[in-house]
């Protein structure tokens, strides 16, 4: 289950550089090359599907597989849980930023 929790972050983390690189194209009016980007970003997209698939049945019984863990792979756990909150919320705002600037480009 954490190497599959790991295996989500590095996606996270994936997206989050792309979208940042994504963000740094669009506010240089460089629209080909950030299309080009978003191949990218749709094979990590894909890769994160599967592992979200394969987490999805540990996920399901959440409750009982934290319970049966001792303290430390609970805080382990936890911890990525935590961190991959982190990552997903970072990656949302870039989005939204790079969506803002290229409203903004547009309506120049």
């Amino acid at each position: 289950m954490l190497e599959l929790l790991g295996q989500e972050q590095a996606c996270y983390t994936a997206l989050l550089d792309l979208s940042r690189e994504q963000k740094r194209l669009i506010s240089e009016d460089l629209l080909v090359e950030a299309g080009r980007l978003m191949a990218r970003k749709q094979k990590v997209l894909l890769r994160l599907r599967g592992v979200v698939k394969r987490l999805k049945p540990g996920k399901e019984r959440w409750g009982a597989l934290r319970n049966s863990l001792d303290l430390d792979q609970r805080q382990v756990l936890d911890l990525s849980l935590a961190t991959a909150e982190e990552l997903l919320a970072e990656l949302i705002a870039s989005e939204r930023e790079s969506e803002e600037i290229l409203c903004r480009s547009l309506a120049a």
